[in-house]
């Protein structure tokens, strides 16, 4: 064979492997989107993910905030609110977990260690808004639970509504 039919014959094979890579499924979606200064990370296709996680009928909200009223407790519940209202037509549970002096110590209408070891159900999904002092802003997907990690309050009140508007439409 001359040099120009060897050339042909290699970028044929090239493009016959590229071809099954991507549609063979052997390429999958990026497990993380960045959306400026937050991250929402899943196990494969982030996306995929949380639609299959909100198709759940019932939502277990629970939030985490400080005894004492405070700044980062009345943003963490906005940010709760927001979810719930976002979620309409679903069956809700909302739990609170209080924190004082960074310990826990209390869980809002309920047993501490319910709270504590409340996991969702098959036909559940867990929307976790974890007590806000992160080094980050992420939303990490594990199956049937989202966990929203912050740096502060307000910044879990951003989280969620960026969740909201990229997610829940």
């Amino acid at each position: 064979m001359n040099k120009k039919t060897t050339a042909v014959m290699l970028i044929v094979a090239g493009l016959l492997i590229a071809n099954l890579l991507i549609f063979g499924g052997f390429i999958t979606k990026p497990s993380t989107l960045v959306y400026k200064d937050a991250e929402i990370i899943g196990q494969n296709d982030v996306e995929l993910e949380i639609l299959q996680a909100l198709s759940k009928p019932k939502i277990v909200l629970i939030a985490e905030g400080d005894k004492e009223a405070s700044q980062k407790t009345l943003a963490t519940t906005n940010a709760l609110v927001g979810l719930v209202k976002a979620l309409p037509g679903k069956q809700t549970e909302i739990l609170g977990i209080e924190y004082q002096n960074g310990e826990v110590v209390n869980c809002v209408d309920n047993d501490l260690e319910y709270c504590l070891n409340r996991v969702p159900g098959e036909d559940e999904l867990l929307i976790l808004l974890k007590y806000p002092n992160y080094q980050h802003n992420r939303i990490l997907i594990n199956g049937n639970t989202l966990e929203f990690q912050a740096k502060s309050g307000v910044e879990v009140l951003a989280l969620t509504q960026l969740f909201e508007k990229a997610f829940i439409k």
